[in-house]
Protein backbone atom coordinates (compact mmCIF):
# COMPACT_ATOMS: atom_id res chain seq x y z
CA UNK A 1 0.00 0.00 0.00
CA UNK A 2 0.95 3.44 -0.26
CA UNK A 3 1.19 6.13 2.40
CA UNK A 4 -0.30 9.41 1.45
CA UNK A 5 0.30 13.16 2.94
CA UNK A 6 -2.39 14.88 5.13
CA UNK A 7 -1.88 18.45 4.09
CA UNK A 8 -2.34 19.53 7.86
CA UNK A 9 0.71 18.00 8.94
CA UNK A 10 4.25 17.27 8.24
CA UNK A 11 3.64 13.50 9.26
CA UNK A 12 2.68 11.10 6.67
CA UNK A 13 -0.77 9.43 7.19
CA UNK A 14 -0.87 5.92 6.78
CA UNK A 15 -3.86 3.16 5.47
CA UNK A 16 -4.10 0.70 8.48
CA UNK A 17 -3.01 -2.26 5.87
CA UNK A 18 0.04 0.25 4.51
CA UNK A 19 3.37 -1.71 4.49
CA UNK A 20 5.03 1.43 5.96
CA UNK A 21 3.71 1.05 9.22
CA UNK A 22 6.91 -0.42 11.13
CA UNK A 23 9.34 1.59 9.27
CA UNK A 24 7.45 5.06 10.16
CA UNK A 25 7.01 3.92 13.58
CA UNK A 26 10.74 3.07 13.62
CA UNK A 27 11.86 6.12 12.64
CA UNK A 28 9.46 9.00 14.08
CA UNK A 29 8.14 7.36 17.11
CA UNK A 30 4.86 8.18 16.05
CA UNK A 31 1.94 7.22 13.31
CA UNK A 32 -0.81 8.51 12.12
CA UNK A 33 -3.73 6.19 10.80
CA UNK A 34 -6.68 7.57 8.74
CA UNK A 35 -9.82 5.69 9.38
CA UNK A 36 -9.52 3.76 12.27
CA UNK A 37 -12.84 3.91 13.19
CA UNK A 38 -15.83 4.59 10.75
CA UNK A 39 -18.68 7.01 11.67
CA UNK A 40 -20.85 4.63 13.21
CA UNK A 41 -18.18 3.39 15.46
CA UNK A 42 -17.13 6.77 16.56
CA UNK A 43 -21.06 7.33 17.25
CA UNK A 44 -20.65 4.01 19.55
CA UNK A 45 -17.84 5.02 21.21
CA UNK A 46 -19.20 8.05 21.88
CA UNK A 47 -22.41 7.05 23.50
CA UNK A 48 -20.80 4.38 25.65
CA UNK A 49 -18.49 7.60 27.43
CA UNK A 50 -21.62 9.58 27.70
CA UNK A 51 -23.40 6.26 29.28
CA UNK A 52 -20.01 5.63 32.22
CA UNK A 53 -19.52 9.41 32.55
CA UNK A 54 -23.58 9.21 33.65
CA UNK A 55 -23.88 6.24 35.31
CA UNK A 56 -20.45 4.80 36.45
CA UNK A 57 -17.98 8.11 37.13
CA UNK A 58 -20.33 9.30 40.46
CA UNK A 59 -19.75 6.64 42.65
CA UNK A 60 -15.38 6.36 41.25
CA UNK A 61 -12.60 6.88 43.51
CA UNK A 62 -11.26 10.95 42.61
CA UNK A 63 -8.49 10.20 41.43
CA UNK A 64 -9.76 8.19 38.77
CA UNK A 65 -11.02 11.31 37.22
CA UNK A 66 -9.33 14.50 36.51
CA UNK A 67 -11.04 18.06 36.30
CA UNK A 68 -10.60 21.84 35.04
CA UNK A 69 -9.92 24.42 37.74
CA UNK A 70 -14.11 24.72 37.27
CA UNK A 71 -14.52 21.36 37.81
CA UNK A 72 -15.81 20.74 34.07
CA UNK A 73 -14.51 16.77 33.49
CA UNK A 74 -11.33 16.48 31.71
CA UNK A 75 -10.13 12.84 32.11
CA UNK A 76 -11.39 9.37 32.90
CA UNK A 77 -9.09 6.77 33.77
CA UNK A 78 -8.82 2.70 33.94
CA UNK A 79 -12.73 2.61 32.01
CA UNK A 80 -11.76 -0.89 31.20
CA UNK A 81 -11.68 -2.22 35.48
CA UNK A 82 -15.44 -1.56 35.54
CA UNK A 83 -17.22 -1.61 31.91
CA UNK A 84 -16.96 -4.53 30.00
CA UNK A 85 -17.72 -2.33 26.83
CA UNK A 86 -14.49 -0.78 27.02
CA UNK A 87 -12.55 -3.79 28.41
CA UNK A 88 -13.47 -5.27 24.85
CA UNK A 89 -12.92 -2.36 23.22
CA UNK A 90 -8.96 -2.15 24.22
CA UNK A 91 -8.98 -6.27 23.63
CA UNK A 92 -10.07 -6.29 20.33
CA UNK A 93 -7.90 -7.98 18.16
CA UNK A 94 -8.30 -5.47 15.63
CA UNK A 95 -5.96 -2.80 17.43
CA UNK A 96 -4.12 -5.35 19.30
CA UNK A 97 -3.34 -6.28 15.84
CA UNK A 98 -2.41 -3.43 14.60
CA UNK A 99 0.10 -2.23 17.49
CA UNK A 100 2.07 -5.41 16.71
CA UNK A 101 1.79 -4.45 13.08
CA UNK A 102 3.49 -1.33 14.05
CA UNK A 103 5.93 -2.27 16.54
CA UNK A 104 6.79 -5.37 15.56
CA UNK A 105 6.38 -6.98 19.09
CA UNK A 106 3.85 -8.95 20.91
CA UNK A 107 1.17 -6.47 22.29
CA UNK A 108 -0.59 -6.84 25.25
CA UNK A 109 -3.63 -4.23 26.58
CA UNK A 110 -3.16 -2.20 29.67
CA UNK A 111 -5.75 0.34 30.16
CA UNK A 112 -8.18 3.20 28.99
CA UNK A 113 -9.08 6.56 29.23
CA UNK A 114 -10.54 9.41 27.40
CA UNK A 115 -9.35 12.78 27.60
CA UNK A 116 -11.83 15.72 26.99
CA UNK A 117 -10.57 19.37 25.95
CA UNK A 118 -13.64 21.45 26.60
CA UNK A 119 -14.48 24.67 24.43
CA UNK A 120 -12.65 27.73 25.51
CA UNK A 121 -11.16 26.13 28.68
CA UNK A 122 -9.70 22.80 28.02
CA UNK A 123 -6.04 23.01 29.41
CA UNK A 124 -2.77 22.26 27.70
CA UNK A 125 -1.04 19.03 28.12
CA UNK A 126 2.29 20.08 29.22
CA UNK A 127 5.36 18.66 27.15
CA UNK A 128 6.10 15.12 28.45
CA UNK A 129 7.50 11.35 27.91
CA UNK A 130 4.73 8.29 28.68
CA UNK A 131 7.67 6.28 29.37
CA UNK A 132 8.25 8.44 32.93
CA UNK A 133 5.77 6.61 34.82
CA UNK A 134 7.30 3.70 33.79
CA UNK A 135 10.73 4.34 35.46
CA UNK A 136 12.06 1.48 37.66
CA UNK A 137 10.09 -1.24 35.43
CA UNK A 138 10.87 -3.00 32.29
CA UNK A 139 7.52 -1.88 30.51
CA UNK A 140 7.08 -0.41 27.25
CA UNK A 141 4.32 1.26 26.36
CA UNK A 142 2.54 2.40 22.78
CA UNK A 143 -0.71 4.69 23.29
CA UNK A 144 -3.44 4.66 20.54
CA UNK A 145 -5.19 7.84 20.76
CA UNK A 146 -8.29 8.36 18.66
CA UNK A 147 -9.77 11.52 17.86
CA UNK A 148 -13.73 11.42 18.50
CA UNK A 149 -14.15 14.91 17.60
CA UNK A 150 -11.81 16.96 14.78
CA UNK A 151 -8.53 17.65 16.54
CA UNK A 152 -7.58 20.87 15.00
CA UNK A 153 -4.47 23.72 16.22
CA UNK A 154 -6.93 25.17 17.55
CA UNK A 155 -8.80 22.77 19.89
CA UNK A 156 -6.16 21.44 20.97
CA UNK A 157 -4.67 18.80 18.79
CA UNK A 158 -1.47 16.47 19.80
CA UNK A 159 2.57 17.98 18.85
CA UNK A 160 5.00 15.42 18.68
CA UNK A 161 8.65 15.70 18.11
CA UNK A 162 9.28 13.06 15.69
CA UNK A 163 12.53 10.78 16.48
CA UNK A 164 12.63 11.88 20.03
CA UNK A 165 12.01 8.26 21.14
CA UNK A 166 15.42 7.50 20.12
CA UNK A 167 17.29 9.53 23.20
CA UNK A 168 16.04 8.32 25.85
CA UNK A 169 14.13 9.74 28.95
CA UNK A 170 13.97 13.40 29.35
CA UNK A 171 14.42 15.32 32.56
CA UNK A 172 10.87 15.52 33.83
CA UNK A 173 9.41 17.03 37.51
CA UNK A 174 5.92 17.58 39.21
CA UNK A 175 3.65 20.45 37.82
CA UNK A 176 2.33 22.61 40.75
CA UNK A 177 -1.36 21.62 41.80
CA UNK A 178 -1.53 18.51 40.16
CA UNK A 179 -0.43 15.55 42.14
CA UNK A 180 -0.05 12.96 39.47
CA UNK A 181 1.49 14.47 36.07
CA UNK A 182 4.66 14.81 34.87
CA UNK A 183 6.12 16.69 32.46
CA UNK A 184 10.03 18.03 30.40
CA UNK A 185 11.58 20.96 32.17
CA UNK A 186 10.81 24.04 30.08
CA UNK A 187 14.64 24.60 28.73
CA UNK A 188 14.36 20.55 28.11
CA UNK A 189 11.87 21.36 25.52
CA UNK A 190 13.14 24.49 24.06
CA UNK A 191 15.97 22.50 23.22
CA UNK A 192 14.06 20.29 20.82
CA UNK A 193 12.89 22.66 18.60
CA UNK A 194 9.50 23.35 16.87
CA UNK A 195 7.12 20.24 16.92
CA UNK A 196 4.97 18.88 14.15
CA UNK A 197 1.16 18.93 14.75
CA UNK A 198 -1.09 16.39 14.19
CA UNK A 199 -4.35 17.08 13.31
CA UNK A 200 -7.09 14.35 13.22
CA UNK A 201 -10.91 14.15 11.79
CA UNK A 202 -13.01 11.89 13.88
CA UNK A 203 -12.13 8.01 13.89
CA UNK A 204 -8.11 8.48 13.22
CA UNK A 205 -5.76 7.77 15.58
CA UNK A 206 -1.86 8.45 16.53
CA UNK A 207 -0.04 5.46 17.85
CA UNK A 208 3.03 6.84 19.83
CA UNK A 209 6.07 5.13 21.89
CA UNK A 210 6.23 6.20 25.76
CA UNK A 211 9.42 7.55 24.75
CA UNK A 212 8.40 9.71 22.23
CA UNK A 213 8.34 13.40 23.28
CA UNK A 214 4.15 14.83 22.82
CA UNK A 215 1.78 17.39 24.54
CA UNK A 216 -1.14 19.51 23.39
CA UNK A 217 -1.88 22.87 23.14
CA UNK A 218 -5.19 24.93 25.11
CA UNK A 219 -8.65 24.75 24.00
CA UNK A 220 -9.04 28.17 22.39
CA UNK A 221 -11.88 27.44 20.16
CA UNK A 222 -15.80 27.07 20.78
CA UNK A 223 -15.26 23.38 19.74
CA UNK A 224 -14.60 20.29 22.67
CA UNK A 225 -12.06 17.88 21.45
CA UNK A 226 -13.05 14.74 22.81
CA UNK A 227 -10.08 11.81 22.58
CA UNK A 228 -10.02 7.63 23.81
CA UNK A 229 -6.93 6.44 24.16
CA UNK A 230 -5.69 2.41 24.77
CA UNK A 231 -2.30 1.95 25.89
CA UNK A 232 -0.49 -1.35 24.72
CA UNK A 233 2.66 -3.27 26.56
CA UNK A 234 5.16 -4.57 24.68
CA UNK A 235 7.11 -7.71 25.07
CA UNK A 236 10.44 -7.68 25.77
CA UNK A 237 12.76 -9.04 23.02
Amino acid sequence: MTTAKDTSTALPVHDVHSDELHTAFERDGVVLVRDLLGPDEVAEVRRNIARYRKWLLPALPDDWQRREPDGTLRGMYFLERVDPYFAGFGEDERFCGLVERITGRSATFASIETFHKPALIGSPSLVHQDGVYYQGTDIVGVNMWIALDPATRANGALKYWPGSHRRGLRPHGGVAGDRYFQAMLPDAVEAMGPPVVAELPPGWAAFHHDMTVHGSDANTSGEARLALAATYTLAMD
